[in-house]
């Protein structure tokens, strides 16, 4: 999710704020108690008769993905890149401080995933199926029946 330590929420404009809550509201189904909020209040801001807070919209961040985040602040789509374009990016977004906490968010959360699937993942080898079959016919194991 969103790291907020890094977001400067005061500079994010109120049609972002609304964009947001709308996200969560109407399309991933979040609910005034997931937001900390009265269903009075969700239904005013619903409504643009009240301000998301600071405070809610650090709540409304911390909820989503940072490519959805991205997708909500500023429009962006994804698109195939060549190699050089997406080290230029890379180095871009690193020195940009709007950017930065968004590309570490991204990388952290998607890292994580693909290490953690090549950490359990193991193929197994002819090798090991000749172990497993050599322990089978052996007298190592002890099946038991019940009758």
């Amino acid at each position: 999710m969103v790291d907020t330590r890094f977001i400067d929420l005061s500079s994010i404009p109120d049609d972002v704020r609304y964009r947001i809550f709308d996200y969560l509201w109407e399309k991933k189904g979040v609910s005034s108690r997931d937001l900390g909020i009265k269903p009075y209040q969700a239904n005013k801001i619903k409504n643009r008769k009240r301000r998301v807070t600071d405070g809610l919209l650090k709540r409304m961040l911390e909820l989503l993905t940072p490519e959805e985040y991205a997708e909500l602040v500023d429009g962006v789509t994804t698109v195939r890149v060549d190699p050089n374009t997406f080290v230029k990016i890379l180095v871009s977004a690193i020195s940009d401080p709007t950017l930065k906490p968004i590309l570490v968010e991204f990388v952290k959360n998607r890292l994580a995933t693909e290490i953690f699937a090549e950490i359990t993942r193991y193929t197994v080898t002819k090798h090991d199926l000749e172990e497993f079959k050599e322990g089978l016919d052996s007298s190592k194991f002890l099946f038991l029946y019940k009758s």
